[in-house]
């Protein structure tokens, strides 16, 4: 790569004055490939679309590099011109891009960044969610009031639940085989009224272990044996029985 002139060039690039770096690159013609498109990378968080396209008009540019790096840093910045982009050209050249990756980096920017837009759009792109990534997130976002997030969440995954105590809003995570909260038909009615053996509250929500011993849908995702006959909980058991009042 030519270094004439380079710090500027790119600071054209970061600052989008396109018309400027076209100048110096009309003079120097830069190697963009260089420093494993090091420019093209970092342009995908500080830059925008249009300085993006044309940084891609110019050379070949892999933008799978490092593991998909480019999309992740536009994810990190929240810049979802560039991110709709990037998937759109990674569909046209059918090389998907791994928004799972990093585990669940993606989804995460979206969660911290309170981002409903980026969490539709990766959703669209690829259902195939690793939820267990975002269990404690969820839990996060949900005492941030990141209710945006929080509501698009429970939209796509059954297991994440947001239920009301009182004057308190309690942001759940229910495990696989003994959720399915969404879903009433899997729970049990119950007209009696049941006590948790460890909050001993009157819940709406109960699952009953196979040691017969019953806690409510709060205090069960903590545990992993029962405190009562120490016996070992296998949260993803079919055959536990789930009650709801």
């Amino acid at each position: 790569m030519s270094f004439i002139n380079l710090d500027e060039f790119i600071n054209y690039i970061y600052s989008n004055n396109v018309e400027k770096a076209k100048e110096l690159y009309e003079k120097n013609k830069y190697n963009l490939e260089d420093g494993e498109y090091f420019i093209f990378r970092e342009a995908c968080f500080k830059s925008n679309l249009d300085t993006i396209k044309w940084l891609y008009s110019l050379q070949p540019i892999n933008i799978h590099i490092f593991e998909d790096t480019p999309f992740f840093n536009a994810c990190a910045k929240g810049n979802l011109d560039i991110i709709k982009w990037l998937l759109d050209i990674s569909i046209q050249n059918k090389t998907k891009i791994n928004i799972h990756g990093r585990n669940e980096y993606a989804l995460k920017c979206a969660c911290y960044q309170n981002n409903k837009e980026l969490g539709e759009i990766l959703y669209n792109y690829d259902k195939n969610f690793n939820f267990r990534e975002i269990d404690s997130i969820f839990l996060q976002i949900g005492k941030l009031k990141y209710f945006d997030m929080v509501n698009f969440l429970c939209s796509i995954c059954p297991e994440y639940i947001v239920s009301h105590q009182d004057n308190l809003i309690i942001f759940n995570v229910l495990y696989p085989m003994i959720s399915k909260v969404r879903n009433v038909n899997n729970y049990k009615q119950v007209e009696t009224n049941l006590n948790c053996d460890i909050c001993m509250n009157e819940n709406k929500y109960f699952v009953k272990l196979n040691c017969n011993h019953i806690y409510c849908n709060i205090c069960i995702e903590n545990l992993e044996n029962c405190p009562v006959c120490f016996k070992y909980i296998d949260k993803f058991n079919t055959d536990i029985e789930l009650y709801k009042i």
